[in-house]
């Protein structure tokens, strides 16, 4: 459907081919599946045909600017190195698996999987990562602390998958656990899904010499990390004098090892945020909209009137790194806040659910205009579709 208000068109894009739920509707898939129950969907992407071959791999592995990983047993134990390797590591007879980290930042299949994704909101996205086995490959039975759909590509995997657990603590992200008692053991082939809630032990090897594995990571704030950020955001933002602990007016300081009321006081009062609703909102946009650390956009040097002069219609497209949230009509984009008029919300809002957009320069509507330019020189979006290494 295409919208068109002076210079302002929108358009429903970003409609990804991918189903990865085959015949499984979203809302059953999210009433019994999500967070609750793994399941397995054979053929849901049907003549399924793998656009990495051995040879990308190779280069893959060497490329510094990549996150790759090698895992391999020694004694029983699982032993991890890091890349970048050499690509003669591929020709190991031994059992290994790669893994290859954040591919949707360098593969267009890997982007376009990590976009099919629409049920479930775009704050829980994560990444894609990469696995590629040689025959009985693996990385050991274990559990991680998000939900995970795993794609098979190539090849094929033998899975085992035990019940949920129950954690009382923190764990890292990936927990080997190897004594756990399957409920199901089943072959993944090309183009078979299997989805992981969290904390659900599950355990593959690979049964071929080409097994490829792309696995779609979830993530979700903790508690703990909520506390953490908020805390430092109030360090950032709380700009107040700086203060002490004065006891000069107190008549009787001999109280040896007893705490005085006043310092409890004092304590409490300092650990109260002085912070609005307002602030606290800033912070969970931020917090739910920031990239991963390692992340850098490239800067850009669009100008007003080079944009206005052609008066043609422009594609936007998001860069692959960027993250966008919305929520009570706050908008923002990679951590920053991003000021927009009220009458531009459902611009804003389409554009940020389909990561893809319409729209002339045509000097109309000046304030959109230098926001959108705003963006595009700040690199979180561009004039062009993602162009990809692999």
């Amino acid at each position: 459907m295409l919208f068109v208000s002076d210079n302002l068109i929108r358009l429903k894009l970003m409609i990804s081919p991918i189903n990865l739920l085959g015949n499984i509707s979203e809302k059953e898939f999210t009433q019994k599946f999500w967070g609750k129950n793994p399941c397995h969907i054979e053929a849901a992407i049907k003549n399924y045909q793998e656009t990495i071959t051995k040879n990308i791999l190779k280069k893959i592995i060497q490329d510094e600017r990549i996150f790759t990983k090698l895992v391999m047993q020694d004694k029983g134990n699982y032993i991890t190195q890091y890349g970048p390797f050499k690509k003669k590591l591929l020709n190991n007879k031994d059992p290994y698996t790669f893994l290859i980290h954040k591919l949707q930042l360098w593969h267009k299949f890997s982007y376009e999987l990590f976009n099919s994704i629409k049920f479930i909101p775009f704050f829980r996205h994560d990444d894609v990562m990469l696995s590629f086995s040689n025959i009985n490959g693996t990385v050991g039975p274990h559990y991680d602390s998000y939900d995970v759909f795993l794609l098979q590509g190539s090849g094929s995997k033998k899975w085992s998958i035990g019940s949920s657990q129950k954690i009382r603590k923190s764990n890292p992200k990936f927990k080997v656990n190897k004594k756990f008692k399957k409920q199901f053991e089943f072959i993944a082939n090309p183009g078979d899904v299997i989805y992981i809630p969290p904390n659900t032990p599950h355990y593959g090897v690979a049964t071929s010499d080409d097994c490829i594995t792309y696995s779609i990571g979830f993530r979700s704030p903790s508690n703990q990390d909520i506390k953490q950020r908020y805390l430092e955001f109030l360090m950032d933002s709380e700009l107040e004098d700086f203060d002490i602990y004065n006891d000069s007016n107190i008549k009787a300081l001999n109280i040896r090892a007893n705490i005085p009321t006043r310092l409890i006081k004092y304590i409490e009062d300092k650990c109260r945020s002085s912070l609005k609703n307002s602030s606290r909102s800033t912070f969970i946009g931020q917090f739910m909209s920031e990239p991963d650390l390692d992340t850098t956009f490239t800067k850009k040097r669009y100008s007003h009137n080079r944009l206005t002069s052609s008066k043609k219609v422009q594609k936007l497209y998001f860069d692959v790194a960027s993250r966008a949230i919305y929520f009570e009509n706050n908008f923002f984009m990679n951590g920053v806040h991003i000021n927009v008029k009220k009458s531009h919300y459902n611009f804003f809002k389409d554009f940020f659910d389909n990561k893809e957009g319409i729209f002339i320069f045509c000097g109309k509507n000046i304030s959109l205009e230098k926001l959108i330019i705003e963006l595009l020189n700040d690199g979180f979006i561009h004039l062009r579709s993602p162009i990809f290494s692999i």
